[in-house]
């Protein structure tokens, strides 16, 4: 996925755009451009480590789904 795409997705959301840009950007420095975290991050903050932990939650979230959790 771009960060073209992950922006558009987050401004869709409702996301602020100065916030989206800077949500993208600490996603690409993670190498985290995915639908899923643009879909599905929550974080108001955009500093890296509220978006990483926001990633994090994420991911967590697939693993259960994964496992057979709800």
């Amino acid at each position: 996925m771009t960060a073209s795409n992950v922006y558009r997705i987050l401004c869709l959301r409702g996301v602020e755009s100065t916030k989206a840009q800077q949500i993208t950007n600490v996603l690409q420095s993670l190498g985290s451009l995915s639908f899923r975290n643009a879909y599905h991050i929550e974080t108001q903050e955009t500093t890296p480590e509220a978006v990483a932990e926001a990633v994090h939650k994420v991911d967590d979230i697939k693993n259960q789904k994964i496992i057979g959790g709800r």
